[in-house]
């Protein structure tokens, strides 16, 4: 059963390699991404040597440092976060009545 950190670590694996297919299809540099996210435990996973986890956090890790450079990440708390009022299910009109 993966653990909330590590299902938050393969949704950072998945955007970076939907980045890498924009950014390789249509000419612009990865290296100039900035990436953000919530979760600090995978975004210290990111930052660190891959060698250092078990399989499952190592092999994300590496193919996330393969395509981009653990100093583009970047931490957003939960709280400024827009994209977590979507998935945490709120309905349309309270969506409409948050102040963001």
């Amino acid at each position: 059963m993966l653990t909330l950190p590590r299902l938050e670590l393969l949704a950072e694996l998945v955007w970076t390699q939907l980045l890498h297919y924009l950014c390789t299809g249509n000419g612009y540099s990865i290296n100039h991404v900035i990436l953000w996210s919530d979760a600090t435990v995978a975004l210290g996973w990111i930052s660190s040597d891959p060698n250092r986890w078990k399989n499952t956090v190592c092999n994300r890790v590496t193919e996330i440092q393969k395509y981009t450079n653990p100093t583009q990440w970047r931490h957003c708390p939960g709280l400024d976060n827009p994209a977590d009022h979507h998935s945490r299910g709120l309905l349309c009109d309270q969506i409409q009545s948050l102040n963001i």
